[in-house]
């Protein structure tokens, strides 16, 4: 069994290229959810996305994010409506973010919505979030604080930064917070999102084992 801490595009590449010399079934992979958010109220984890969506043969090369051949008519017409189109979600991935957030309103914990997407999809190995409970990084900017995918996506990380907080919310966070006697504030970089990764990804790989 071979466990994993990853997630973005980077990521992505490595997971493929690793797919390719061990089964699948003995990979686990746990995936950051730092840049989690939601977006025309639905719940969108574009690092699970793209660790799933390679593993499925549905990654777009062309963008390195996304899925391969997608539309983009929801988006338009969102913003015909006046609505925000920053993020550009794809009509195929849209249909993902939907059953995700049905999942999770349905009282799914954001792992088993994992499973359940990543399995309809066909993929062998196993996908896990680092939480269960809401991650966010936050950035420090001379207009305010931002998510990560604002920082990121929208402005391109042209607004000068200053530290990184993340954000948690019960579980791994939680521990950390009580740790640091505050909210844990983490270097750019994200020194405190590694640690509470892989004590997740030590927990995870744990239960895994357990199985079998």
């Amino acid at each position: 069994m071979i466990c994993v801490l990853t997630g973005g595009t980077g990521g992505a590449k490595f997971v493929e290229g690793l797919a390719q010399i061990v089964p699948p079934e003995e990979i686990t992979l746990v995936v950051n959810t730092g840049d989690d958010l939601l977006w025309w109220g639905l719940y969108v984890s574009p690092d699970l996305d793209s660790i799933t969506y390679v593993l499925s043969g549905m990654l777009s090369r062309e963008r390195g994010w996304g899925v391969k051949g997608d539309t983009f008519l929801c988006l338009q017409t969102m913003g015909l409506l006046g609505e925000p189109t920053w993020f550009h979600a794809g009509d195929r991935d849209l249909a993902v973010h939907v059953l995700r957030s049905r999942l999770l309103a349905e009282g799914r914990t954001l792992s088993e919505a994992t499973a359940a997407i990543s399995g309809k999809l066909g993929v062998k190995a196993q996908i896990l979030p680092m939480s269960n409970s809401r991650v966010e990084t936050r950035v420090d900017t001379p207009m305010g604080e931002l998510s990560f995918e604002e920082y990121f996506v929208q402005r391109w990380y042209r607004t000068r930064a200053g530290r990184n907080r993340s954000d948690y919310v019960g579980g791994c966070g939680a521990d950390c917070a009580q740790q640091s006697g505050d909210k844990y504030w983490a270097d750019p970089g994200g020194a405190g999102d590694s640690r509470c990764v892989a004590a997740n990804a030590r927990q995870n790989c744990r239960r895994q084992s357990d199985r079998g």
